[in-house]
């Protein structure tokens, strides 16, 4: 199942309004080995996020699972892959970020328990 996960609104029932639609490039859940991470890369503002999910893509072999908005012009990118090519695409995502909008955060998680993918991806 390929799925992107579209979170809208800031309501206090959030979760009803949690649309999943058709994506490309799905988690693997099946496939995660030890030796692959997730990243996030947080932006405000939708230009910052395009520039930022385009150039992970292109810096490293990575994946996107999921584009997540939180409205307000919030939205996350999340990809996975091998640990080092995560950690290079979350750094050249957040200075795209950085160079055309506001970063608001970015991390890797390096092997991320089953539960926690899951969480935010299924």
């Amino acid at each position: 199942r390929r799925l992107a996960v579209i979170v809208k609104g800031t309501s206090p029932d959030m979760h009803r309004q949690v649309k999943q639609v058709p994506f490309r490039g799905a988690f693997r859940r099946d496939a995660l080995m030890s030796s692959e991470s997730i990243g996030m890369v947080e932006t405000r503002g939708v230009v910052a996020h395009v520039e930022a999910s385009d150039a992970m893509v292109k810096a490293a072999n990575v994946s996107i699972v999921a584009c997540i908005s939180l409205g307000g012009g919030w939205v996350t990118s999340i990809v996975e892959g091998d640990t080092g090519s995560v950690r290079a695409a979350v750094d050249a995502g957040s200075q795209a970020a950085s160079a055309v909008g506001e970063l608001v955060s970015s991390q890797v998680i390096s092997r991320p328990s089953d539960g926690l993918v899951e969480l935010f991806v299924s």
